[in-house]
């Protein structure tokens, strides 16, 4: 079943690369049966490369899991901490927005874990890269928002390659899904070429 399956409005997360548990907080241990796609992780260096973070590039940067979150109009991300990663404070994460605008809270500050402090935020559309490094990596965030009808058909056609003559099914299904809803690729590093042993502490449940 995807989302764009009959019933897929049900979907709302998917994993590539290492398996995470979304119950328990924590990934799964056995190696991934398909690698984090290649587009992802060169995506991934390039944004890293773009926004001048390239210490990370230097430091053996090599994300291997993935979280693809769906958002419906009507759908709420609560505030969370994203330090499930064995090496959560060395290395960040990489969110690419694709659809729908959406209001992003973020903490702010040396208390930005602290639910009593107001966030800061901010609005991402269609397009956006948000990387969490350093200082933000391990802070409080959440999407409270979607905006409906925040996108416009011309917005969209970057992210087609082929055309509709060319295949005009595949096109209009999609385009119709991203019109109506946000689609949030969070690319991260659970393992990748860190000494794992030096980081356990750092996880938490």
């Amino acid at each position: 079943e995807t989302v764009l399956s009959e019933g897929g409005e049900r979907v709302r997360w998917a994993n590539l690369g290492y398996k995470y548990d979304w119950t328990h907080r924590k990934y799964f241990e056995q190696e991934p049966e398909i690698s984090l796609p290649e587009i992802l992780v060169d995506l991934s260096k390039k944004a890293l490369k773009t926004a001048n973070l390239t210490k990370y590039l230097e430091n053996s940067y090599q994300p291997d899991s993935c979280l693809v979150n769906y958002y419906n109009v009507d759908t709420q991300f609560c505030g969370h901490i994203d330090d499930a990663e064995l090496n959560a404070r060395e290395f960040p994460i990489v969110s690419i927005s694709i659809g729908l605008s959406a209001i992003f809270l973020h903490g702010k500050g040396e208390n930005c874990q602290d639910r009593k402090i107001k966030p800061e935020a901010i609005v991402i559309n269609s397009g956006d890269v948000i990387i969490m490094s350093d200082t933000s990596r391990l802070c409080l965030h959440g999407v409270p928002r979607i905006c409906e009808d925040s996108l416009v058909e011309k917005d969209l056609e970057h992210l087609f390659e082929v055309s509709e003559e060319e295949d005009p099914e595949f096109t209009v299904v999609e385009r119709d899904y991203i019109m109506k809803h946000r689609l949030n690729i969070n690319v991260r590093m659970y393992k990748g070429n860190v000494k794992i042993e030096s980081n356990v502490s750092h996880v938490t449940d």
